[in-house]
Order: structure tokens, then C-alpha cells, then sequence
């Protein structure tokens, strides 16, 4: 024990720390050559934000941690010095990286850090195979041990300090009360009386204020390892340091293998067959780490490692003191097949030709029954995920159920691959469950409940299931239709969170499978996926402001479905998306005639459908992008009246759409846009009142949608886009001042997007256009200039690459023009260079 000293101890939270309130202020701080993006996460030692080079040196995304305000100094400045200390000393591929570190220019300590894009381990470990749980753990393990190798105990071993990437690694994170291997916990090198832990993952020893050792992180490992079996924490009944001391004391927790059995969440012939996977070893392996006396744990990482690697072989493990028979039990495991084989022999020629005939033809009739069940369970899934989900999609107020219902099917193949976990066809089954459950959590493209991240793991996990299939069977048909169908749906997911690189990578490796495929299997339905993955790769090209590609691209794809001779709507459909996508193309190449043609066309399918199913939320929302794209042509076509009247329309549709289900934020987004894009019209007809208040609303919608789901990026720019159109009206209604507020929030948007994405012409683009609006409203001279200068070098850039659109050509001439009088004044030395832009933080 610590003596001579008043211990303050301090209890650090379970849970990944919260991201809520980002404040404004801190958001473009700058520490070294980095600049504060957004806060990931706030704990106990500290604040920890997401930062971009800030210098324009190179384009590289890291995390900040610094000090919580609440820290006094010393405590403060002991725990950066340990975390400092202990991550300069480590390299290792499942321990985030440690990348620079300094002081801000107030003053304070800041550690610069490999930045994980990832999920806490027992949330990425929800739904997984005991076998994959059990790999990801031993990854932590190695971590650790490697800590302990270079004599650091990290003391906060829990799951949300370590992070999976969508790649399946695991990275172990936050050393910030770390300790090296031999230093007392009150030492005069240690500095600081302040305890810090984690309820019910820490040691006996670590919340009693005994000498730490590398047993401590085993104690953590074991609690951690105890959570993702069972579902709980070790002792979860205690919820004071006292009251786990107690609990410690009085005897070891509860066996997993008993605990699983409680949990409700789980089907209860999964709970039985997860406890009989733990029952013996495994309990055996957590209890060993668990152990009260230090001494009685696992000497090292490695050793638990060792121990569950004979677990996985078969071998007898070290925790268990088991006699001459569960020798003999492991080894008759292990060598099943062997001895299995001899004893068949044996019964073979012990029981004669007579017998042996009689019980391969009972055991054809059991396997040809089993078979024939299996078969009608995976055809009822199926039906579950095709027909009946598809009707439901359609039927507004239906998104919590079918979420359950997938969540039920789910849990139904998991059961099954917990004995066929290397059947192809099940992992088929089972990345088909993640893209419903994908496109349910948050795809913008249907109905949707705005969960963006777990959209987005539900969709790597889609991938990643597959792609194990096609090992087990390489060229297996089903498994390859299966891989392009699971990367064209990550292809749209990643397009809508602005990642086009990341999409186009998806979309191009989809297409040519979906080719090869209908080379022998020529269906209609694999015609028009194969269309929609080449439709997407073409809106990528249209975001990139490849406007002549995109055009070729959609062409590509309309060749086929319009070729179609079927009047089915799922043919039609297909149909109105071609013409809609092509009619935005030709109306930013400024081809109006061409570009009305084509959405009347679309407008037409989907006013016949929408009239003979007036409750079918597809077509609905399909019927109100059309008339709000015919909208936008329509205004840029001049037709002011004809715009207005499509709006309107739309306006009506979208709104019924968002009354019937207020969880479909899809619906929601569809009403904030048409709002706000009747709102331009209504601000070219001079009717200031009135397009404020469409701008107001819409704006009120979209930050609606992004406080619930802040991770979508169109949410994001739609929100800085109407900001910007209502500062534009405020500013033509002669109320100037007002207006810089909202040009403001849009440039510090539009700068942020283009930070993170700064060769990407879209960011490029809105960056430029929130740049010239901004010299709209109240600024003094020099900000003027600044923001013409930054302006026109973004346009000219995107000129030179030939991508700056005929519908940008007229502003990239305006901002020409307004450099003279700068440059003329001194304000800017010469015509800015795209390479040598002006200030990046002006505004």
C-alpha cells in the first residue's frame, strides 16, 4: 500500500467516450501542423479529435489526444509523460502508433497519434463465431504482450480501448495511465497519487493500491476475454470498487459458460450451444486469468496465448488441472478421425455385411431427411429476405420490423454455421443478412433508420463473408454473384459517404463479375443489377465532374434495360433511373432540350406506377427525385413557373412519404430538398419572405438528420448547402449582416469536407462556391479579396483539369473579374495559382 499519502482514485468509464457537443470553438484549432477537425471521444485522461495536416504538405488524417481541462497540471502533465513515454517505445500492428507530440500554442501538451477508424471490440464481436471472437483476442494478446516485452503495463485494458478496423484487425489504444514494469505505483518517478481504473476490468490489486505487475493487464485480458464469451463483465452484480473488492474476495465469478445461459438476447437453443462450446476449457482459461492471488494467473500474454492455442488443437490446457481421463478425452479429439476410422472397422467386421448395409441405408435416409429440413429452412430464409422483405420495404411504418426480422434470421443462420461454419452456401446466406441489415441501418438509397456506422460494418461484413466462401470454393458461381452483389451495395454506401475512391474501387471490381456471370446465365434480373453497379460507377464520374464519361457511362448501362421487351416494374424502374440519371447529365452540360425530354420519360414511368400503387414507398420516392430533378432543370432552363409547379409536386409526395413513417429519414431528407429547392425558385421570382421560410424549413430538417446521424456526409453538405441558400436570400432581401452568420457555417463545412478530400474536384467545387458567396455579405476589404483570391484558385484549378462544368464557367469568369480591383489595390499580389492558394483558414 501506499503510504504517508492521501490516494485519489479515480473510476474510468466502460464505454467508448462520448462524442456529443462538439464545441465550435475548438473545431480548427491548430496543434503542430495539424488542425482539429471534429472530437472523437472524450474520457477520463483527456480529449482525443480527429485532425488533417493543416501545413498542405501531404493529405493525412490522425488523431489529437490532449489534456482534460479538469486534470490538475500534474496529474495532467504525469499521465502525458507516461503515454508518451510508453508509445514511443512500441511498434506494433495491434497497437495504435504513436506519430508526433508537442504543445498547442496555449500551452498545452498534445499527443499526435495513428488514427483507427473502427469499432469497440465487443460491439464488432456481437453476432460473431466463438472461433473469430477467439482470433480477435489473440491479436489484444500479442499487443499486450509486447507492451509487457518493453516493460509497460497499459492498466486499462477494456473494449472500448481496443478498436477492430473493417479489415479484422484489432488495435489497442489509450496508455495514458500506463506504468513501466518495476515502478511504484506512489514513487517519486511516478509523480502523481491520483489511481485511475476501470470497474470490473481492473485487478484486485490495481483498485487496492498494491504493487502493479504485468499480472494486472492478465487480470484485464481475462475480464475482457470473460465480456465477449458471455455477453458480461466478471462480478457485474457489484457497482462500487468496494463492492468488487468483495465480490473478488468471497470467490471467482460466475463460469461463462453459466453466464451465457442468462442472456435473453440470445435464441435459447444459441445460449445452450454457446455454453456447451465454453463449458471445460475456456472456463477454465478465463478463471485461470481471473485468479485473486496474482500469482495463481498466467505468468505472461504468452502463456495465455500458449494455453488457448492447445484449446484450439485439442491438447490438454495448463488452467486445468484434469486427470488421466480428460487426458485421454483430448486426446481421443484430437485423433477422432483415426480412431473413429479403426472403430468403424472393427463394428464393420464385427457386425457383417447383413449390418452394415441395413445402417448405411438408416443413415442415407436420416441424411437425405436432414438434408431435405436444411433445405426448406434455407429456402424459408430466403423468403424472409427477398420476398418479404421487399413487400415490407414498401409499406410505410414497417422499418422496426423488418430490422427485427432480420435480426431474427440472423440469429437463425448463426445457429447453423455454429456446425457448418465452413459451408460456402451458409456464408452466402449470412452476407446476404448484412446487406439487408445494411441497407435497413442506413442506406440513403431505401428506407433507412440513419445508423450510418453500423451500416457501414454491416456492409464490410457482407464482403468479407463472401470472400471467405470463395476460398473454400474458388469460382464457385453462386459465391462470385454473391461477391458482386455485396461490393456493388458498398459501392453505393461509400458514393453516399462521399469516399469515391473507395466506391469506384467496389463498383469496378463488381462490374466485371456481373459480366462474366451473365456470359452463361443471360436473366433479366442479372441484367439490370449489372446495370445498376455500371450506373453507379457512372456517378462517381458525374461527382468527379467527368460529365462527357458519366453520360457514355449511363448510356452503357440504359442500353440493356431499355432493350428489355418486359412491362414489369422492376424493368420500368430500372428504366426511370437511366432516364433520370441521364437528364441531370445532359442538364449540367447545359443540353435543357435533351435534358427535359429525358425526366419527362422518367417522370411518365413513375406517375403510371405511383397511380396504380399510391402507398408504395419506392415508387413514391422514386416519383418525387424525378420531379424534383425536372425542377432543377426546368429553373436552370429559365421556366420559372413550370419549376415551381414540379416542386410543389414533389413537395406533396415527400411529405406524405415522411408523415407515414417519421423513422424513415429518407423520406425526411426528400421533403428537406424539395423545400429547398422551391425556395430557389421563389428567390428568382423575387419572393423573399417566402423562399426564406422554404430555406428555414429545410434547413431545420437537415440538421435534424445530421444530429442523428452525424457520420453521414450528404447530411453534412446538405446541411452547409442550405445554409447557404438561405444567407444568399438574406442577402438579396437587403439583410447583409445576417447573412455572414449562415455563409459562415457553410464555408467551415465545405473547408472541413475539402480538408479532408483535397484532390477531389466536388470538394473543390463547393469549397469555391461557399468562398464566393461568402464575399456577398458583411467582410472587410482584406477578407474580400481573400476569399476571391482562395475562389478563383480552386476554379482554376479544376479548369486546368478539365473538369470545371459549363454551368461553373460563368462564376469562374465573375471572380476573374473581381481580382482586378484587388490586385489593383494590393490586396493580392498577382492571379492566385491553384498550387500557391491563398490562406487556407480565411473565414
Amino acid at each position: 500500500m501506499i503510504e504517508d499519502k492521501e490516494l485519489s482514485t479515480r473510476i474510468l468509464s466502460t464505454e467508448p467516450a462520448s462524442t456529443a457537443g462538439v464545441e465550435a470553438q475548438d473545431a480548427n484549432l491548430r496543434f503542430g501542423a495539424y488542425r482539429l477537425v471534429r472530437r472523437l471521444g472524450q474520457g477520463g485522461m483527456g480529449e482525443v479529435w480527429l485532425a488533417e495536416r493543416a501545413d498542405a504538405a501531404y493529405t493525412k488524417q490522425v488523431a489529437i489526444k490532449f489534456i482534460a481541462t479538469f486534470l490538475a497540471d500534474r496529474d495532467a502533465l504525469e499521465w502525458f509523460r507516461r503515454e508518451r513515454q510508453a508509445l514511443a517505445r512500441l511498434e506494433h500492428p495491434h497497437i495504435a502508433r504513436l506519430l508526433d507530440g508537442g504543445e498547442s500554442e496555449d500551452g498545452r501538451p498534445f499527443l499526435v497519434m495513428e488514427y483507427v477508424d473502427g469499432v469497440a471490440i465487443d460491439s464488432y464481436c456481437d453476432g460473431l463465431h466463438l472461433d473469430q471472437v477467439i482470433e480477435l483476442f489473440v491479436q489484444v494478446c500479442s499487443a499486450v504482450e509486447h507492451a509487457h516485452r518493453a516493460l509497460i503495463v497499459h492498466r486499462d485494458i477494456k473494449p472500448a480501448n481496443v478498436l477492430v478496423t473493417s479489415d479484422g484487425q484489432t488495435r489497442l489504444l489509450d496508455f495514458g495511465i500506463a506504468k513501466e514494469v518495476g515502478q511504484p505505483s506512489g514513487s517519486a518517478q511516478a509523480g502523481s497519487d491520483t489511481q485511475a481504473y476501470t470497474l470490473h476490468y481492473a485487478s484486485p490489486e490495481q483498485m487496492d493500491g498494491r504493487p502493479i505487475t504485468v499480472a494486472s493487464d492478465i487480470y484485464s485480458l481475462g475480464a475482457l476475454l470473460y465480456r465477449l464469451l458471455s455477453g458480461k463483465v466478471p462480478h457485474a452484480q457489484a457497482n462500487t470498487a468496494q463492492g468488487q473488492l468483495e465480490a473478488i474476495a468471497t470467490g471467482q465469478p460466475q463460469k461463462p459458460s453459466h453466464v451465457v445461459l442468462g442472456q435473453m438476447q440470445l435464441r435459447e437453443s444459441e445460449r445452450r450451444r454457446r455454453s456447451r462450446r465454453l463449458h471445460g476449457d475456456l472456463d477454465y482459461i478465463v478463471l485461470k486469468c481471473l485468479r485473486r492471488d496474482p500469482g495463481m494467473r498466467y505468468g505472461s500474454a504468452h502463456e495465455l496465448i500458449e494455453d488457448i492455442r492447445r484449446y484450439q488443437t485439442h491438447q490438454p490446457v495448463l488452467a486445468r488441472a484434469g486427470g488421466a481421463g480428460y487426458r485421454a478425452s483430448r486426446y481421443l479429439r484430437r485423433h477422432w478421425l483415426a480412431i473413429g476410422a479403426a472403430a468403424a472397422l472393427l463394428l464393420t467386421l464385427a457386425g457383417g455385411l447383413l449390418s452394415t448395409s441395413w445402417q448405411a441405408q438408416l443413415a442415407e435416409r436420416q441424411r437425405a431427411l436432414a438434408q431435405k429440413r436444411f433445405d426448406l429452412s434455407r429456402g424459408l430464409v430466403h423468403d424472409v429476405l427477398f420476398d418479404f422483405q421487399d413487400r415490407l420495404a414498401n409499406v410505410p411504418g414497417t422499418i422496426d420490423a423488418r430490422r427485427h426480422l432480420v435480426d431474427r434470421t440472423k440469429a437463425y443462420l448463426q445457429q447453423i454455421a455454429v456446425d457448418a461454419q465452413d459451408d460456402p452456401g451458409l456464408l452466402i446466406d449470412l452476407s446476404l443478412v448484412e446487406r439487408r441489415l445494411g441497407d435497413i441501418s442506413g442506406n440513403p438509397n431505401s428506407p433507412n433508420i440513419g445508423d450510418t456506422p453500423a451500416a457501414k460494418l454491416h456492409y464490410q461484413r457482407a464482403v468479407q463473408l463472401v470472400r471467405r466462401a470463395l476460398q473454400l470454393r474458388p469460382g464457385n458461381p453462386d459465391a462470385r454473384l454473391a461477391l458482386a452483389r455485396a461490393l456493388s451495395s458498398q459501392g453505393s454506401f461509400t458514393f453516399w459517404g462521399n469516399d469515391l475512391v473507395a466506391s469506384e474501387q467496389a463498383y469496378a471490381e463488381a462490374v466485371p463479375i456481373f459480366e462474366t456471370v451473365i456470359s452463361t446465365d443471360s436473366s433479366p434480373q442479372l441484367g439490370r443489377e449489372l446495370a445498376t453497379a455500371v450506373i453507379g460507377l457512372g456517378d462517381v464520374y458525374f461527382w468527379n465532374s467527368k460529365l462527357e464519361t458519366a453520360l457514355a457511362t449511363y448510356d452503357r448501362a440504359c442500353k440493356r434495360v431499355f432493350a428489355d421487351p418486359s412491362r414489369a416494374f422492376e424493368v420500368l424502374d430500372a428504366a426511370g433511373v437511366c432516364h433520370t440519371r441521364r437528364a441531370d447529365a445532359l442538364a449540367w452540360l447545359e443540353r435543357y432540350d435533351a435534358a427535359e425530354s429525358e425526366i419527362a420519360a422518367a417522370i411518365a414511368i413513375y406517375s403510371a406506377a405511383n397511380g396504380k400503387q399510391p402507398e408504395n414507398l419506392n415508387i413514391s420516392h422514386s416519383y418525387a427525385v424525378a420531379l424534383i430533378k425536372q425542377g432543377e432543370i426546368r429553373l436552370w432552363h429559365g421556366k420559372l413557373e413550370l419549376a415551381l409547379d414540379s416542386y410543389s409536386r414533389a413537395l406533396g409526395l415527400s411529405e406524405k412519404q415522411s408523415r407515414a413513417d417519421p423513422n424513415d429519414l429518407r423520406a425526411a431528407r426528400d421533403a428537406a430538398m424539395t423545400r429547398s429547392k422551391r425556395g430557389d425558385v421563389l428567390l428568382q421570382n423575387k419572393d423573399f419572405a417566402a423562399a426564406i421560410a422554404d430555406y428555414r424549413a429545410g434547413l431545420a430538417v437537415y440538421r435534424s438528420l445530421w444530429q442523428r446521424d452525424p457520420s453521414q456526409a450528404e447530411h453534412e453538405r446538405d446541411m452547409a448547402i442550405s445554409n447557404r441558400r438561405l444567407g444568399s436570400a438574406l442577402v438579396l432581401s437587403g439583410d447583409k449582416a445576417s447573412a455572414a452568420s449562415y455563409f459562415d457555417a457553410a464555408l467551415a463545412i465545405m473547408r472541413r469536407r475539402w480538408q479532408q478530400a483535397p484532390t477531389q474536384p466536388w470538394a473543390r467545387r463547393d469549397l469555391a462556391i461557399a468562398l464566393g458567396d461568402r464575399v456577398e455579405a458583411v467582410a472587410t476589404e482584406a477578407q474580400r479579396c481573400a476569399w476571391i483570391g482562395e475562389n478563383f484558385a480552386l476554379l482554376k484549378g479544376l479548369k486546368q483539369e478539365g473538369v470545371l462544368t459549363p454551368a461553373d464557367q460563368p462564376e469562374f469568369d465573375e471572380s476573374r473579374q473581381s481580382l482586378k480591383p484587388c490586385v489593383a489595390r494590393g490586396l493580392l499580389k498577382a492571379e492566385p495559382d491553384p498550387a500557391g492558394q491563398v490562406d487556407k483558414g480565411a473565414g
